[in-house]
């Protein structure tokens, strides 16, 4: 078993893995269902939303009285300004759009920008998570819908945008795309098996996550099919993880994570594609996938990503990827001064291919876990060193040792 500090987002999930995977398979059918069925219907509905629905419209009307009275399928247009929120807006069963009229990065002089009341902790001294996600409170909250956020400023309350199903365990969908969320307790957080999408948008100084999937199954008819879609983020000084993936299948791209203080991405029980990622300065790994095994039909692709920096959190890690019983493929990644070991594998199958890893403790290390053996495919290119030519990289395994102090130092 992993040893994480950190202790996962709770939620409701059957132990059994054949019938996670049944979940998962009857999800990715639902998928091309909805695509077939359900999309047609959904744009006939948005032709008759309607104008969009501008506020505040000086009638003194709530934006939460705005939502419940606006078609499915409607927008709202949130005007310049700054807007302060006492209470969470919640879209409950229909679908809603929120755009802003920019982010203070891409109109400075001009946007729009929704503020509550600051965060509760999530955690306590020790780490302990005294804020449960199912608890949290999201200035902008889906519950059985789909909500679409652009060009907005989000800061305060436990939760920037969040999505839930809804009491019968209809699940819900969001878009965030063009937004700047910070101050916040987590950033963007799905509770739900419908699919999040997070792109072009900045989420800075969150108390926990900045994004957060997590599904609950608990009612549910599917697991998730693709649970998250990330592109283009840049996610900053997060006090949990960068990105926090559990029971789900994501793909990300593009996506930039500094100085997140427990891992930059990091996935349990989870199928994930990373490609073309700058994850720098994260505490415990910059990639860290725990237990993909139980989704035993993909493996895991880090592809054309580089990875620096990490250190340990609480004394664990500080590798650059640390795959533990998650198989997958390392690729075309350059990873370099990392605390402890470039590339870490602990009882998974890891193919590597034309990465670049060098001035860490160990550049590649291979261990079992469980009892199941670790191996390293070396399928060439792969090349190591620091502080001169890269070389060939040498696999090292066995349990993590010390390097030997430099200088005499003790």
């Amino acid at each position: 078993m992993y040893p994480h500090v950190f202790p996962r987002e709770e939620t409701s999930c059957s132990n059994i893995c054949f019938a996670r995977v049944c979940q998962y398979l009857g999800a990715l059918c639902a998928v091309f269902l909805s695509m077939l069925l359900i999309a047609p219907f959904a744009w006939s509905q948005a032709d008759d939303a309607g104008a969009p629905v501008k506020w505040p419209s000086g009638a003194g009307e709530s934006l939460q009285s705005v939502v419940d009275a606006i078609a499915d399928g409607g927008t709202i247009k949130i005007a310049a300004g700054v807007h302060l929120l006492e209470d969470p807006v919640i879209l409950e069963g229909k679908k809603v759009s929120f755009e802003g009229a920019g982010t203070k990065s891409d109109k400075p002089k001009k946007f729009t920008h929704l503020v509550g009341p600051p965060p509760h902790p999530v955690a306590d001294e020790e780490g302990n998570i005294i804020l449960p996600a199912e608890d949290a409170v999201g200035l902008l909250t889906c519950l059985g819908g789909e909500i679409e956020v652009r060009n907005l400023v989000i800061s305060g309350f436990d939760v920037g945008v969040l999505i839930k199903d809804d009491i019968v365990g209809n699940p819900s969908t969001g878009t965030v795309e063009n937004c700047l969320v910070n101050e916040t307790g987590r950033g963007v957080m799905s509770l739900s098996y419908g699919l999040l999408t997070v792109k072009d948008t900045e989420i800075a100084d969150t108390n926990w996550n900045a994004i957060s999937v997590a599904p609950n199954f608990e009612g549910a008819i599917f697991a998730p099919g693709i649970g998250f879609s990330g592109g283009s983020v840049k996610l900053v000084n997060p006090g949990g993880a960068g990105i926090y993936l559990n029971h789900t299948i994501a793909t990300i791209n593009a996506a930039v994570v500094l100085n997140a203080t427990a891992g930059g991405i990091v996935g349990f029980e989870t199928k994930a594609v990373i490609t073309n990622s700058f994850l720098i300065g994260n505490g415990e790994a910059g990639i860290l996938l725990v237990d993909a095994n139980v989704f035993p039909f993909f493996l895991n692709v880090i592809q054309n990503n580089f990875i620096a920096n990490s250190v340990p959190f609480a004394g664990i890690l500080g590798d650059g990827v640390s795959m533990w019983n998650s198989n997958g493929d390392v690729i075309h990644n350059n990873i370099f001064n990392n605390s402890r070991a470039g590339v870490s594998n602990f009882g998974s199958v890891v193919r590597l291919f034309e990465n670049k890893i060098g001035c860490s403790t160990f550049d590649v290390q291979a261990s079992e876990s469980g009892g199941v053996p670790a191996v390293n495919d070396d399928l060439g290119g792969n090349l190591c060193g620091c502080g001169g030519p890269l070389v060939p990289c040498v696999g090292v395994g066995g349990p993590p040792q010390a390097p030997p102090m430099v200088g005499g130092l003790e």
